[in-house]
């Protein structure tokens, strides 16, 4: 029963995170629409997302994107051998070198995923 306990937990976990990084994504497709009516000034308009905050958001979906799809890749295996497991790490670590953030939060997050995976 402990096995299936951890399954469940990190499957949620998961899909937390899915849920986060399509929040993120959706934030930058709406981006235009929401700052008009943050800028309206009506009494339930959300705060006004600063151009600073677009940019970490822009600068860290790349990355994020990224991890969902190694995450999607090997949580659709009943059984992870390393023959498969490697190439998608090592795919990722080349990712992670060459992509160009331009933000301090963004470095930082690359910086620390090259450094734990």
């Amino acid at each position: 029963m402990p096995i299936l306990y951890n399954r469940v937990s990190e499957s949620s976990e998961y899909l937390h995170h899915y849920s986060v990084l399509i929040m993120i994504e959706r934030l930058l497709e709406i981006k235009d629409p929401l700052t008009i009516i943050a800028l309206t000034n009506l009494p339930s308009a959300p705060e006004p997302i600063e151009a600073s905050e677009w940019v970490i958001i822009s600068d860290i979906v790349p990355i994020l994107k990224r991890l969902e799809l190694l995450t999607v890749e090997l949580s659709g295996e009943q059984y992870l051998t390393m023959s498969s497991v490697i190439p998608l790490i090592r795919g990722l670590q080349f990712h992670l070198r060459n992509v160009q953030p331009a933000t301090d939060i963004g470095l930082w997050l690359q910086s620390i995923l090259l450094d734990v995976i």
